[in-house]
């Protein structure tokens, strides 16, 4: 593993809410094993506003196979503003969307962001 991430799960009626902090290394990259699960709604990026990230840092959540739950939706995150992305993916069918489960220990990694940068990622999982 590289840079260092911490996690904290909030658990409430219907809900838990995952922030994971994180602190990239030299060479820009924070990564870890967390246990993440649930049908995940929405995620907030949250770039630190004295450690700010490089413009255009990548997330992804990946399973033991390098399979990327969030299909890239956490890529090119913005240095300055907080973001919010809904985690729905396109199925092959054009008018509907996939929810994304995750049901297994998954390796949270940070990309690009510069060396020793700092940021919240904040998970919403739905109980189902």
């Amino acid at each position: 593993m590289v840079g260092t991430v911490s996690l904290l799960a909030r658990r409430y009626v219907g809900c838990t809410v995952y922030e994971v902090h994180w602190t990239s290394d030299a060479s820009g990259n924070a990564s870890d094993w967390l246990d993440i699960q649930g049908v995940l709604d929405h995620a907030v990026t949250v770039p630190d506003s004295v450690a700010a990230p490089t413009t255009l840092y990548d997330i992804t959540l990946k399973d033991r196979q390098g399979v990327d739950h969030l299909s890239a939706l956490l890529a090119n995150r913005s240095a300055t503003a907080v973001e919010v992305v809904d985690l729905y993916r396109a199925s092959a069918a054009a008018d509907r969307h996939e929810e994304v489960w995750v049901r297994c220990p998954s390796l949270f990694a940070v990309a690009a962001a510069g060396n020793v940068k700092k940021g919240l990622c904040v998970f919403y999982a739905l109980a189902r």
